[in-house]
């Protein structure tokens, strides 16, 4: 009788941890140079919006703006200072 006890308690604590949502979302951090309307010099734009707005539809992530320049911005990515870039595609030089 013990024995089954104790294997429902483990089978049971299991089921509650794994139901638990994650503790912890996963920051993604966005690159964002001055180039109007998509990013000011303050944390305003589209690509704020943007932000804003994915951080309010889900919890499985965190968005953050990390500032980088016009000229910067390739080798900051490159580099890790953030993981993408909005509004942005590496072939358009």
């Amino acid at each position: 009788m013990r024995a089954l006890l104790s294997v429902l308690s483990v089978a049971a604590a299991t089921l509650i941890l794994a139901l638990q949502p994650a503790a912890a979302q996963q920051t993604v951090k966005i690159g964002a140079y001055y180039f109007p309307p998509y990013a000011t010099n303050t944390v305003e734009g589209m690509v704020a919006d943007l932000v804003v707005a994915m951080n309010d539809v889900q919890d499985n992530y965190r968005f953050e703006i990390v500032p980088t320049s016009a000229t910067d911005r390739y080798a900051d990515l490159e580099a890790g200072e953030f993981d993408m870039l909005a509004f942005e595609n590496i072939a358009w030089g």
